[in-house]
Parts: structure tokens; C-alpha cells; sequence
């Protein structure tokens, strides 16, 4: 059954969001990271404003930096079970690096593509490229699952995706 008030299905996540992670935009199955109860992703397009005196507002408005932010909460799964059918039992805070190598020169953890997928009818909801993780947290309420929490960089998002749509793959 359907959302009350709406004629058309419409993408969620929760229960039906798949993170993948990769080298390249060709992910399948064997790429499934975690199951995603929700993620947030924003852009943020840095401009400055170029003034005259005697003149008001902007004359022009130049680029000046792009930023791409994206936080995760997932499950965490208890390895000797499968959260869902045909799951990899990843967690995603296994891509965090130690302090001692992210002291190191490269101690990042790079991760090529990463994408997010409707588990129901294998809609790409977002993608991304050039992804390290920057942060991440564990969370436990009463009477829920435990859950990641992860903050992520991104270095680009592929414009293919429409996320009112999604890309069927």
C-alpha cells in the first residue's frame, strides 16, 4: 500500500537504501557496504561578490569554491549475520583510518565512487566520486539498533543522477 495523498511511488530510504562503494560507477551486487536509515548530501557552491564604490550590489558574482558534504547513519551488523538478503557485512567505519596512519602521508582512505540505491526497484538516489570519510560516530538508543554515523568529503557528483527521478542501473 501506497502513501496516503500520493498517486505515484516515491523513493525512501530507510529498510530499502543500499550504500555501494567502488572503483568505478560500474557497482553491482558484491559492492553492497551497509544499509543506510537515512543520509543527508549538500552541495556548496562558493561565490564572491565583486563591488564598485558608488555602485549598489554586485557588479558580478565569480565561483570561488565547491565543497560537497554528505553524513550517514546506518546499522551496524553483527558479522556472523546478514542484516538483509545477500548482504555484505561491512561497516562503514571500517573505512575510518587509524590515527597513526592518518599522520602518515596518506593516510586517508580514499574511496573512488560511492552511490546510494533503492533496494525496491534499483533506483541510484545519489552518487558521488572521490569520497574519503572525515568523521564518524556510534549511536545507541533504547528499543532501536545500534547505528553509524559518518560524515564524508566528496571531490564531485555526478550530474547524471536526478534525485526527483533517480537513474535506474
Amino acid at each position: 500500500m501506497g502513501l496516503p495523498n500520493t498517486e505515484k511511488r516515491t523513493l525512501a530510504t530507510g529498510y530499502r537504501c543500499i550504500l555501494r562503494m567502488g572503483k568505478s560507477e560500474s557497482l553491482g551486487k558484491s559492492d553492497e557496504v551497509a544499509l543506510v536509515t537515512s543520509f543527508d548530501a549538500s552541495e556548496d557552491f562558493q561565490v564572491q561578490d565583486a563591488t564598485v564604490i558608488g555602485y549598489l550590489g554586485p557588479i558580478s558574482i565569480d565561483p570561488q569554491g565547491y565543497t560537497c558534504s554528505i553524513t550517514i547513519a546506518s546499522l551496524v551488523p553483527i558479522l556472523s549475520e546478514q542484516l538483509y538478503d545477500g548482504a555484505n557485512q561491512h561497516y562503514v567505519h571500517q573505512w575510518l583510518p587509524y590515527r597513526e596512519d592518518f599522520m602518515a602521508d596518506n593516510g586517508m582512505i580514499k574511496i573512488p565512487f560511492m552511490d546510494f540505491v533503492d533496494k525496491t526497484n534499483g533506483v541510484v538516489i545519489a552518487a558521488f566520486r572521490g569520497v574519503i570519510v572525515t568523521s564518524a560516530g556510534t549511536q545507541a538508543e533504547g528499543n532501536t539498533y545500534i547505528r553509524s554515523n559518518v560524515q564524508m568529503r566528496a571531490l564531485d557528483v555526478p550530474k547524471g543522477v536526478n534525485p526527483d527521478r533517480g537513474t535506474k542501473r
